[in-house]
């Protein structure tokens, strides 16, 4: 499903938080939202899912040769074509992981409808696509950060989305589960879902996203490829700090590295900015 956001903008209280947002996702494209706190990517990820309605422009889904402006779509139409993630989630009950997933089928069924063959299967194949059979009949309370994550992304995925909203899907997990969340959204994105992420961490941005949009003070300061957006300039202009950009040698995607304030004041040779990069 492709994703159309054409001059959007958004305000709390008459104070803008988003401005002249315009962008528009393919089939199976990863998009990386980036950018310091507060510079507008929880919000316009909450826009996109239709938790908040935009002061101006408009938000289409193209699906099925049909452009459906969002504003149009109930809440349920929209759970149906969009999974959404959010960076702080809490479970008022102590379901099974199970039991938590099949909360993912709630668009699909009618009032006091019960779960039926499809939907057992849509929540078996959210299971196994987050690695989560194990865990399947734990209570959520008893999982691990990293497992917990997993759970929320495999709700999102029983809906059977055709696009995916995600919020820091990595926060505060230790390296081998952000790589292992990263590896099942890239598994989808390849499989057609079309991917909206928030992150903090540009490197693994730049390593799974097609493309990126770095957002500064509710703007889109740059949009293209990983390469193209992650430049010294622009990171400096949003996020006010100095830093060296090399190529990965195993993957070639861009890497980014902090140059502390006072090698930054003393300046750096071209070819040692280079390799403290590569190192």
């Amino acid at each position: 499903m492709k994703i159309s956001l054409q001059n959007l903008g958004f305000a709390y209280d008459s104070q803008p938080v988003l401005e002249g947002i315009t962008l528009e996702l393919g089939d199976g494209e990863i998009l990386a939202l980036v950018g310091p706190n507060g510079s507008g990517k929880s919000t316009l990820l909450r826009n996109i899912a239709g938790i908040l309605r935009p002061t101006r422009g408009a938000i289409y889904l193209d699906f099925k040769e049909a452009r459906l402006p969002l504003a149009r779509l109930t809440p349920r139409e929209l759970a149906r074509l969009l999974g959404a993630v959010e960076q702080e989630r809490h479970v008022g009950f102590d379901f099974t992981v199970r039991e938590l997933v099949e909360l993912g089928r709630l668009p699909h069924l009618g009032r006091l409808e019960r779960l039926g063959p499809k939907d057992y299967d849509a929540v078996q194949r959210a299971m196994e696509l987050t690695h989560l059979e194990e865990f399947a009949h734990r209570p959520i309370s008893t999982l691990s950060g990293g497992e917990r994550q997993r759970a929320f992304l495999a709700i999102a995925l029983a809906q059977e989305p055709k696009a995916l909203l995600l919020d820091e899907p990595t926060a505060h997990l230790d390296i081998n589960y952000q790589l292992e969340i990263m590896e099942i959204i890239r598994e989808r994105a390849n499989a057609g879902l079309t991917v909206i992420m928030a992150l903090h961490d540009l490197n693994l941005a730049a390593h799974y996203a097609d493309r990126m949009a770095l957002l500064h003070r509710g703007r889109i300061l740059a949009l293209g490829r990983p390469e193209e957006v992650l430049t010294p300039e622009r990171i400096k202009e949003a996020f006010g700090v100095e830093v060296a950009v090399a190529r990965s040698p195993l993957t070639g995607a861009p890497q980014v590295q902090l140059i502390p304030p006072v090698r930054a004041r003393q300046g750096l040779p071209r070819s040692q900015e280079g390799e403290d990069a590569r190192g």
